[in-house]
């Protein structure tokens, strides 16, 4: 099938970030619009199946699936909040507040669904997702919260701080458990699939890291001058380094 402007809502919204359009189960599939429409529609027939609404038009900065299916989450970008719907339903769960000093927010779930964590300029904010309460703020200086990335099994996040640091947190104590900070220019990070190692985008280079004790395993040279890309693969045999001198 194919879905016209009528059936869409609006205009598409392409200036998304993150966008993963389909649920988990790949049974249903979301769009956003540049009037602020969030629809969620049926996979197989493409019929509408909910319209979520609650949220400010024209400003969504993302929306995001919980790993159930079951919840979406709709980030605002000048309100600085986000708001969790039942995706079944289209009511409103609860609404997060971002309270960051910045109109960039963007958020994960947790592998299991049941925590969610926003980031912005000052940090990061980890909440249960369901009933939006703040659990912990991993609060650091001043500067842009790039990544935060929940560990496959959520016991950790990953957070980069402008070009400066990243950042192992304990996910179930809000505690800091290493930082990275005497690297130049950092991108970008990236966890591998098992958990076991952690990739780290830098100047020229990636080099991989173990999250148990913070140390350095590996140094990977490359033609690229920065990599705001870095990627494992499914099975963690490879990684994939995007550069910006188009190698």
């Amino acid at each position: 099938f194919t879905l016209d402007r009528q059936a869409i809502g609006g205009d598409l919204n392409t200036w998304t970030t993150d966008w993963e359009p389909w649920s988990p189960s790949g049974d249903r599939f979301l769009i956003y619009t540049t009037n602020g429409l969030v629809k969620i529609f049926d996979g197989s027939t493409g019929e509408t199946l909910q319209t979520l609404s609650g949220h400010d038009p024209y400003e969504i900065n993302q929306v995001a699936w919980s790993p159930g299916g079951d919840l979406v989450a709709v980030t605002s970008r000048w309100k600085d909040t986000t708001i969790v719907y039942q995706a079944d339903t289209g009511q409103i769960l609860h609404k997060i507040p971002g309270g960051f000093e910045t109109d960039l927010v963007f958020g994960r779930w947790s592998p299991d669904g049941d925590r969610f964590v926003t980031r912005g300029v000052g940090g990061a904010k980890i909440y249960q997702a369901a009933t939006g309460r703040q659990l912990f703020d991993l609060e650091v200086p001043p500067l842009n919260g790039w990544r935060a990335l929940w560990s496959p099994d959520g016991s950790s996040i990953l957070t980069l701080h402008g070009h400066e640091f990243v950042i192992i947190w304990d996910a179930e104590t809000g505690q800091e458990i290493h930082r990275i900070e005497d690297l130049p220019w950092l991108t970008t990070v990236d966890w591998s699939p098992s958990g076991e190692l952690f990739l780290v985008s830098a100047g020229s280079f990636v080099y991989l890291f173990d999250p148990l004790t913070g140390l350095m395993v590996d140094k990977l040279s490359g033609t690229f001058s920065w990599s705001f890309t870095i990627v494992f693969s499914q099975d963690g045999e490879h990684i994939a380094a995007v550069g910006q001198d188009n190698t």
